[in-house]
């Protein structure tokens, strides 16, 4: 569906300086907290971390988390690629996006810098709306992003980062996860990112971590330039490209020239023209604000089992805007726009019974997404507008456990129940043409000057728009270590 009226955008600016304001003395009060913390404990955690790190780097073992618990990279059965700190300054990764250059099955499809869709072993998609949940999950801690406007974000702090191929929510087709903190050093580009951490263990038995994330990037030149290229109907109303000395009978328009009536063969590729080059005067820009919150609890209930809560906020807030003529004439205008937040809930068990490592628990997430949209062809008075909305309720249940049959061999088994509730609702209208498009989940129709037309060839009801989706995924793996450097699987 398309994303964003004219009119959205001035709307867009108020929330955005709503949300400024709460931002702001959100800030104030993590300062302020952050200042309050105990001195003493910062210091025994960077003790903890400093010696954590001397361990490992002692022993040449990389720890990873791809399986809900730290474990050496070297026992976890299934393909993982993780960058330290240091191979992402080494390869210069500023951001999300630049992982692709650091591991070799990992591709990526961006629309703009907010609309990042990335690829592992042909697992993707190519629809750019704003409401779609990656297929590929992108995780920042823990803290999941459900859609792709979320997915690239600055990679200035960053400890390390690991990317697999099998996982949870949407984690069954791979998933990216990215590790804070790591070096102290702040990124540019026009943007502005922040992120605060408190840690409090208030005894022995839990410990407790909330972390603030922000992200701002205003009128961010990513967005789509394009060449000119002057194109004209034909009998069956497919665009083909205008010779410089053919008049377009369709537009009415002079030899050369472009519906809008605009001629500029030094910046026509077809003609010999620059194709770098644009006489686009209208903006091209992105605006984007990303926030998030997680508090994560670590408890231990007894000497083999912890219980871990992890409670995880987002809001993305973002406005994106082309030229699509590449002319200074009023041609073609695209906009998108979305606002989103998404709440999620997790708990579970992990349990150390020696032979067996077992994890079961259960997982809520709400999505509440507002998208506005417009395509206009303004040079024969298209102009539509479109509003629509998705709102998604998630939960499932999941238990996994890994039983050492042996010195070098590991069972894996593991099901998960998932629940999606889904309820949409759509407006789109046209004034030069009068048609307007209504989908929701009391009624599915169009119109015609205001007047609703007969249902006559529609097939689609207010029931397509509340859906509901659920399944079970399970999960068996076989790991065999023949040398204490080689580990062999079998799924």
């Amino acid at each position: 569906m398309p994303a964003t009226p004219k009119g959205g955008h001035s709307m867009h600016r108020e929330h955005r300086s709503g949300d400024l304001r709460r931002l702001l003395l959100s800030t104030v009060t993590t300062c302020a907290v952050l200042a309050w913390s105990p001195i003493a404990a910062a210091q025994d955690k960077e003790h903890s971390e400093e010696h954590s790190k001397d361990q490992a780097k002692d022993s040449d073992d990389i720890v990873v988390t791809a399986q809900r618990r730290e474990q050496k990279l070297q026992d976890v059965g299934i393909a993982v690629s993780v960058m330290t700190a240091d191979s992402l300054r080494d390869m210069n990764v500023q951001t999300a996006t630049d992982l692709t250059r650091a591991v070799p099955e990992l591709k990526m499809n961006a629309y703009s810098s907010s609309q990042v869709v990335f690829n592992i072993r042909g697992v993707s998609q190519n629809d750019y709306g704003d409401q779609q949940e990656p297929p590929v999950a992108v995780y920042q801690d823990d803290s999941y992003s459900s859609s792709i406007n979320l997915a690239s974000f600055p990679t200035f702090d960053l400890a390390r980062v690991e990317v697999r191929v099998a996982g949870t929510r949407n984690r069954d087709k791979g998933y990216i996860r990215n590790i804070n903190p790591g070096a102290p050093a702040r990124g540019a580009n026009n943007h502005w990112a922040l992120r605060g951490i408190v840690a409090w263990q208030p005894n022995a038995d839990i410990e407790s971590t909330l972390t603030l994330r922000y992200m701002r990037a205003d009128k961010e030149r990513q967005a789509g330039l394009y060449s000119l290229v002057a194109s004209c109907p034909n009998a069956r109303l497919q665009g083909e490209v205008l010779a410089p000395d053919r008049s377009c009978a369709f537009w009415g328009t002079g030899p050369g020239e472009t519906g809008a009536g605009y001629r500029n063969d030094a910046i026509n590729p077809a003609r010999g023209g620059d194709p770098y080059k644009t006489a686009a005067t209208d903006p091209s820009y992105v605006d984007r604000k990303v926030f998030g919150a997680d508090l994560k609890i670590q408890a231990r209930v007894s000497d083999a089992v912890t219980l871990v809560t992890i409670t995880d906020y987002q809001h993305g807030d973002k406005f994106y805007t082309e030229d699509g003529d590449s002319s200074p004439a009023s041609g073609v205008y695209f906009t998108q726009g979305s606002r989103i937040d998404q709440w999620s809930q997790e708990v579970r068990l992990q349990a150390d019974l020696g032979a067996n490592q077992l994890t079961a628990g259960a997982f809520a997430m709400s999505i509440d997404g507002n998208y506005t949209g417009k395509y206009a062809s303004l040079f024969y008075g298209y102009d539509p507008t479109v509003a629509f909305s998705q709102n998604t309720r998630s939960y499932a249940f999941f238990v996994q456990n890994e039983w050492k049959v042996a010195d070098r061999v590991t069972l894996v088994g593991g099901l998960r129940y998932w629940n999606d509730r889904k309820t949409g609702r759509y407006f789109g209208s046209e004034p030069s043409t009068g048609v307007s498009i209504i989908f929701n989940p009391r009624q599915v129709a169009y119109g015609s000057f205001g007047v609703i037309q007969p249902r006559t060839g529609i097939t689609a009801t207010p029931a397509d728009a509340t859906p509901v989706f659920d399944g079970v995924t399970a999960r068996a793996l076989i790991n065999y270590k023949p040398t204490d450097h080689v580990l062999l699987r079998r799924r």
